[in-house]
């Protein structure tokens, strides 16, 4: 295998020289950089993002014999796997088997992603996914701003990126955007120097994101944006570093303020409109309709829910058919109190490691997209998962370089 000697970079802490295998980095960089696009590269098998981490998870078995797994690397992994196995099991109690087929096999493909990526963190670079973010968040970022005959405003005034004649979900263009962006801040915060073309970069993300004309987004960042700039100000040494992101916030307000097009400031971004109250005082189809509703069905079924991918036929029966819009609610109906304290156990001990070993952006990145799950079925989406790989890795990276040091 082919291999080579980097620095890695996690968080705020440089960690000291290692091996990674430049093959399994390269194709987790192309994996994060396509991830805007995945609806538009179908194919007839299936995306090209899955089929991509099906070569993924082949590669990493093809590489077994070469390096050590040690079982402890899985513990933060645990709650996932437990949720996964509640899951599977289900069935047993799932009013609709093909809606739980559909729904499980995702997950049980995205866990064994997740799996098999974290297996191997030491030979994986995470500036590669972090740039493969990057990247696939400035060419978003570029469609959006610069090619406007490649979108379209929807009747709700979101954008919407037309590629290959598919839509692309707004929300997921600028959730994935947000977490590029994180990825920029953290190397500002990383004592990198970052000179005036990546602090262009930031201001270009930022408007990128709210070119999407996503709220969920818009307060998922200013969410983990605060948490980063609480955390970091306490370090004397990063306060010069947290005036100089405040002053590049403000500019892309500034930036972003003059050059939106009318509609999004009007009917996404107003103050009337920015949690979606005036949806829903109008009595229109909005995801607090959607959540009051679910009420009913949680209060029916609430200790293990109505199985796995069942949510969908479950809200047909008090409302009407359609998605939770909110990943904890989705997984309160479908497992119950039981599936959503798994889960949610599993994400919290994530903050909390992160936390502890002071990888604040990081933290900052991985709240950011629990934030937008309270308005996403995130849990069906790469871009979660990817971001569990990614704050996992720094996790192990750092206790790694810690070990070695003493």
């Amino acid at each position: 295998m082919q291999q080579q000697l980097k620095t890695v970079v996690t968080g705020n802490k440089p960690q000291s020289l290692q091996k990674y295998d430049i093959v399994l980095s390269m194709l987790l960089f192309l994996y994060c950089a396509l991830l805007p696009f995945e609806e538009a590269l179908a194919t007839s098998f299936g995306s090209v993002l899955r089929l991509l981490g099906i070569v993924i998870i082949g590669y990493c078995i093809v590489i077994y014999h070469s390096y050590k797994v040690n079982i402890s690397t899985f513990r933060l992994l645990m709650p996932f796997a437990s949720w996964v196995i509640f899951s599977v099991v289900s069935i047993i109690w799932s009013a609709d088997v093909d809606w739980w087929i559909y729904f499980t096999m995702i997950y049980l493909l995205q866990f064994a992603f997740v799996l098999f990526v974290v297996a191997y963190y030491k030979q994986v670079n995470i500036r590669y996914l972090q740039n493969g973010l990057i990247v696939g968040a400035t060419i978003a970022s570029s469609v959006l701003i610069f090619m406007p005959q490649l979108s379209q405003i929807t009747e709700d005034g979101r954008r919407t990126v037309v590629i290959l004649g598919q839509e692309l979900d707004p929300n997921i263009v600028a959730t994935i955007i947000m977490i590029g962006l994180f990825a920029c801040l953290g190397s500002i915060f990383a004592k990198k120097k970052s000179g005036i073309l990546q602090k262009i970069l930031v201001i270009f993300l930022g408007a990128g994101m709210l070119f999407t004309g996503s709220r969920g987004a818009l307060i998922s960042f200013v969410a983990g944006f605060g948490v980063l700039m609480f955390l970091e100000m306490r370090n004397r040494g990063s306060r010069k570093y947290v005036l100089a992101v405040i002053v590049i916030a403000v500019i892309t307000t500034i930036i972003a303020l003059n050059f939106m097009p009318e509609e999004l400031l009007t009917s996404r971004f107003s103050q009337e409109s920015i949690l979606g109250f005036d949806e829903y005082k109008r009595g229109s189809h909005n995801r607090y309709t959607i959540w009051l509703h679910a009420l009913e069905l949680f209060i029916q079924r609430p200790i293990i829910g109505y199985g796995s991918g069942n949510f969908f036929n479950a809200i047909a029966t008090v409302y009407e058919e359609c998605a939770s819009h909110n990943m904890y609610i989705l997984i309160l109906i479908e497992e119950g109190i039981v599936g959503l304290a798994i889960f949610g156990y599993g994400l919290i001990k994530i903050i909390v490691r992160l936390y502890k070993k002071h990888l604040y952006t990081f933290l900052a990145m991985f709240t950011s997209v629990c934030v937008m799950a309270m308005t996403l079925d995130s849990i069906t989406t790469k871009f979660f998962w990817v971001s569990i790989i990614i704050a996992i890795i720094a996790i192990l990276k750092d206790e790694n370089s810690s070990i070695r040091r003493d």
